[in-house]
């Protein structure tokens, strides 16, 4: 045998040891529908196009209409990479336990990511998103400028950044996020957004977030700024604490106190944080 023959064999042999479909010898959780199933930890893949194993690099790939099913949201993708532990006793067997010790490390999704928490409840847009079981944290990302947006009724949450959601806490992090209700923009260096479930609905709905460092709300008409803010979907209502500045479109300036603003409607409502507050309001000359 010449040697091109001979590494060619040895590339072939390789290759098949590598690569091969579902329908090799692998041990549960693989169910009947050919589906990664990890009841234990409420886990569910499935694909149009089956999983495939590949033994060398530890991974299951999941391509064409892949879903993740994750106590009670549903990730869909292009494609999903699952990285996981071999079985170092067994040369021939997949260990993916169904229990508690479940061996897979990561779920790596991309292109057209959508999250969804019910048919009325939010839903996510992303490039990238990863999941890690053992900690029920979601990494979501965007290539190329894109945006990662967060939408629920009349608001969005949007950031080219990424955001980091803690399936146990309920809870995610925004960087260099905005808010959006009809035209008015709320925008901060941070935003946490806490979810909850509620009576009578499937899945999960925003129900508050508060920014961390210095916000901003951009409407039509007017500038207000604030070191700290929260916003409640439930009635569109953002407050604004903490060396509060207002900049109306005459020039009028307004400082101190704190706002109430519906970020649907566009009303507004200043007031003292106390009773030992004053506000000061500055008129540009030029309007005397």
């Amino acid at each position: 045998m010449s040697n091109k023959k001979f590494f060619i064999f040895i590339f072939c042999i390789i290759f098949l040891c590598g690569t091969y479909s579902v329908n090799a010898k692998i041990s549960p959780p693989f169910n009947d529908k050919n589906e990664l199933d990890l009841s234990i930890k409420n886990i569910l893949l499935s694909a149009e196009s089956g999983l495939k194993v590949n033994r060398k690099k530890n991974t299951i790939t999941a391509t064409k209409n892949v879903k993740l099913v994750y106590q009670g949201i549903i990730m869909y993708s292009n494609k999903m990479t699952a990285y996981f532990d071999t079985d170092k006793k067994s040369d021939k067997t997949i260990l993916l336990s169904s229990d508690s010790n479940s061996k897979v490390k990561l779920f790596r999704a991309t292109g057209d990511v959508k999250i969804i928490s019910g048919e009325q409840n939010f839903t996510i847009f992303t490039d990238l998103a990863t999941f890690v079981p053992n900690t029920g944290i979601f990494v979501l990302t965007s290539n190329d400028g894109n945006i990662t947006t967060l939408s629920q009724a009349d608001t969005t949450v949007r950031t080219a950044d990424k955001i980091i959601y803690n399936s146990n806490t309920l809870i995610a992090e925004v960087n260099n996020g905005e808010i959006i209700n009809q035209q008015h923009i709320l925008s901060a260096p941070k935003i946490v957004v806490t979810f909850e479930e509620e009576a009578g609905l499937s899945g999960l709905i925003l129900k508050n977030a508060k920014t961390v460092g210095r916000t901003r709300i951009v409407s039509a008409d007017q500038i207000m700024e604030s070191d700290f803010a929260t916003y409640t979907p439930g009635n569109n209502l953002a407050m604004l604490y903490g060396n509060v500045v207002l900049i109306k479109g005459d020039n009028t300036t307004v400082k101190g106190g704190k706002i109430t603003y519906d970020m649907f409607s566009g009303d507004i409502h200043l007031t003292p944080q106390d009773d030992q507050q004053k506000i000061q309001i500055l008129i540009d000359q030029e309007d005397l």
